[in-house]
């Protein structure tokens, strides 16, 4: 069980390591009027937002996007579901942290997801459950199939 978080923390909702491939849709008007796709990996999720880890947003623009008006679409496999989400989602928060002996320069972005479909906040929930080990029956959502992974 993950420590619980800080008491100053002002998450609403309990969240959970996660090492996840992420594939983001990352929409910068200041430098592009297209969005540019992103790699990264998922560091922890809950079910109002994410953070993950990238090696390929620049300085440039982790800095314009840290006002928290940037929109960016996520997708992202989670264990236990048969397809990849793609979730609408505001960047909340952004660090640049510069290369050290452990890791290579990169960002860390703190997504909160927005305009989400009854459906995907369903199965965030069902993969949060079965991540934390709790007893869970999972109820059937029409048109979601969910896979069978231990």
């Amino acid at each position: 069980m993950p420590p619980p978080d800080p008491p100053d923390d002002r998450r609403q909702s309990r969240r959970l390591p996660l090492s996840a491939d992420v594939m983001l849709s990352l929409l910068v008007p200041e430098q592009t009027f297209s969005a540019t796709p992103v790699r990264g990996v998922a560091m922890d999720i809950s079910e109002t937002g994410m953070r993950l880890k990238s090696y390929q947003v620049s300085p440039e623009q982790a800095e314009l996007v840290a006002d928290g008006s940037h929109w960016a679409k996520v997708t992202i496999e989670l264990p236990y579901l048969a397809r990849p989400l793609e979730l609408k989602s505001r960047i909340v928060r952004s660090q640049y942290l510069r290369r050290t002996p452990e890791d290579s320069a990169h960002c860390v972005l703190g997504l909160r997801f927005e305009r989400l479909l009854d459906s995907e906040t369903a199965q965030i929930h069902y993969v949060i459950d079965r991540l934390s080990g709790e007893s869970y029956e999972a109820v059937p959502i029409k048109g979601i199939r969910l896979s069978r992974k231990p």
